[in-house]
């Protein structure tokens, strides 16, 4: 992810396809989604103050950009060394996700034992379990009497790191196949339109909003977006012509005016939103990535690449995390819940937040380089 300053299109040519490197207005991007979350589950919406309803689509966009930011680093890794380690992958994982994710456990496994209510500490204690196996999203979904702990926000990570099971050894398996591009591609779109379609059908049978809203098959799109765009960039098939990418700029602002009002008027319970809403979401945040890749417009790259927007998609992880338990706090703790009690729960979230990237995750981020993927050259000198 390198800077896309550039007035002319970063990625390479349908022949060579195109390097991610570091591009910071992904984080920009991820920036946005965290602002989106925390404004959604600011403690006013309690009493429904400054309140955007579609606050949610913040988690829909990490997924898209997981999907394909995963896909792309899998396949670049196949073309330079023409083997993907899985092992290397989940390692990586393990050293993204897991520090933060094993604070945030330890905070709440001490606030059951010492502070929690008798009725809720059980209960608690509890949710430590599918957390640290990623599969709080399920208990949730097929749980219509489910408290909400401190580690009910980790319903999201489980289902990205459920996809991450399957997802990487079903790629792995497709090149070392040698299945055809045309052919993983088709596979990958009609599964998007598979989702979709599960999903309609589930609500014309009156399936709960909870079962669909927190179930990995339900709401699998999103990633699985992510990476069909990743593979049509780097395979190369996209038009790269000026009419091309004159399509992709007015579609990526059609994109985000679409966004803007799903932002405004949708609620995450509405009918329409598992009727079309999902998926609507799922193809505008591609439409948005596409462009920075395909067609970057200034306007966008101004706001995407600003220093502090940047910083905030660097944390915002630790913010996803850490936010909830602040949030449970200011409920607890101030009865009267109004934008002072808003800026007490950003202020408290930024600095967890801060703290936990630079003491903990970052240290563990550096030791991501020893499991990277080696160049088949260096491979092919050990072996003679």
């Amino acid at each position: 992810m390198s800077s896309i300053t550039p007035a002319t299109p970063i990625v390479g040519t349908p022949h060579t396809g195109f390097k991610l490197g570091y591009r910071p207005a992904l984080d920009g991007l991820r920036g946005i989604s965290i602002l989106l979350i925390l404004e959604h589950h600011s403690p006013s919406h309690v009493n429904r103050l400054w309140f955007l309803p579609g606050g949610f689509i913040g988690v829909d966009i990490f997924f898209v950009l997981s999907g394909f930011l995963i896909t792309t680093l899998l396949v670049q890794e196949w073309e330079q060394s023409h083997a993907i380690s899985l092992k290397n992958f989940y390692l990586r994982r393990v050293l993204r996700l897991f520090p933060a994710l094993f604070l945030l456990i330890t905070l709440t496994a001490l606030y059951a034992l010492l502070a929690a209510p008798p009725d809720r500490k059980a209960g608690i204690l509890f949710s430590i379990v599918p957390a640290l196996f990623y599969a709080t999203n399920w208990v949730i979904a097929f749980n219509p009497d489910y408290q909400i702990t401190p580690l009910g926000i980790t319903w999201s990570l489980a289902i990205e790191e459920q996809f991450y099971i399957f997802w990487p050894l079903l790629l792995s398996l497709a090149l070392r196949l040698n299945l055809g591009r045309r052919r993983t591609i088709l596979f990958l779109a009609l599964a998007v339109a598979g989702v979709s379609l599960l999903r309609i059908w589930m609500t014309l049978e009156g399936v709960s909003a909870r079962r669909m809203y927190y179930g990995t098959d339900t709401r699998a799109d999103s990633l699985l977006a992510g990476c069909l765009l990743s593979l049509l960039l780097l395979w190369g098939w996209l038009p790269f012509r000026p009419w091309g990418a004159r399509v992709v700029k007015a579609l990526a602002a059609l994109a985000v005016l679409t966004l803007a009002a799903i932002l405004i008027m949708m609620e995450h319970t509405g009918p329409l939103l598992y009727l079309a809403g999902f998926t609507t979401i799922s193809v505008s945040v591609a439409l948005i990535i596409l462009m920075l890749f395909y067609a970057p417009l200034r306007p966008a790259l101004a706001i995407l690449n600003y220093g502090p927007l940047v910083w905030v998609g660097k944390i915002s992880y630790g913010l996803y995390l850490l936010h909830w338990p602040v949030r449970s706090l200011m409920i607890r703790l101030l009865p009267d819940l109004n934008i002072f009690s808003d800026l007490a729960y950003l202020c408290l979230t930024f600095i967890a937040a801060a703290l936990s990237f630079y003491l903990l995750e970052r240290p563990f981020l550096r030791l991501k380089k020893r499991f990277r993927a080696e160049p088949l050259r260096a491979r092919l000198v050990k072996a003679v």
